[in-house]
């Protein structure tokens, strides 16, 4: 499959590493790639050293990349996800509810989010749908958690192919009570650039245990 908008520009910086990560999982040396491509094998050098290549020329790597199992898209090749990936933790952290008018420009329109926990003991655990399901979970989840400052948090990244994996751990507080530090995982799944799929793990025993010391739950009226 090709781009998704017409290309605005005559070439891209690639991401050689990910490319050369999609070769080598094909089980293709250089001179294969190059063949299957239709490209000389400087080319694909050119592209694995992360130099700047044509949009035609990504395209037809991309879908020479491609296969039953594992569809790539050009802008696969060419984007940042450890940059959207950083940019969406900074917007939770620094603007919290307000988070999708800072980061929504890597948000896919039909993202997915699941949080860990039980739904009927944590109001914001399940899956939510869109952008739209996106705010209804930070709605739910910041009409209970109360962060006690922002900006102050120090996650690690580690970079897998098209997931980015974020971790760290947060003080929080139910409904004014300050609570135990929770660990957090946060996983990024990206597709065509921008992230279809986050995935937060969390201890959900000391998450849960707190909710019901200090009435996590909402009023039945909302």
């Amino acid at each position: 499959m090709g781009w998704a908008l017409p290309p605005t520009r005559r070439s891209y910086p690639v991401r050689g590493e990910f490319v050369k990560f999609l070769r080598e999982r094909r089980g293709w040396t250089q001179d294969d790639f190059a063949k299957i491509c239709g490209y000389s094998e400087r080319l694909i050098r050119k592209a694995e050293g992360s130099d700047s290549l044509s949009p035609e020329a990504i395209a037809d790597m991309a879908e020479a990349l491609s296969n039953d199992g594992a569809q790539v898209f050009p802008e696969d090749l060419v984007s940042d996800p450890l940059a959207a990936a950083k940019l969406f933790i900074e917007s939770y952290d620094l603007h919290e509810q307000a988070m999708l008018s800072h980061c929504g420009h890597v948000l896919a329109d039909d993202v997915v989010l699941w949080c860990a926990g039980a739904e009927q003991g944590i109001p914001f655990a399940g899956t939510f749908h869109g952008l739209a399901g996106l705010q209804e979970w930070l709605d739910r989840f910041f009409s209970i958690i109360k962060r006690p400052a922002r900006g102050v948090m120090k996650p690690t990244y580690s970079l897998a192919g098209n997931e980015v994996i974020a971790k760290y751990e947060e003080p929080t507080s139910v409904n004014g009570v300050p609570g135990d530090p929770l660990w957090i995982v946060n996983i990024t799944k990206f597709e065509r650039g921008k992230i279809i799929r986050i995935e937060n793990y969390f201890d959900t025993y000391t998450g849960q245990n707190a909710m019901n010391a200090h009435g996590g739950l909402p009023d039945s009226d909302g």
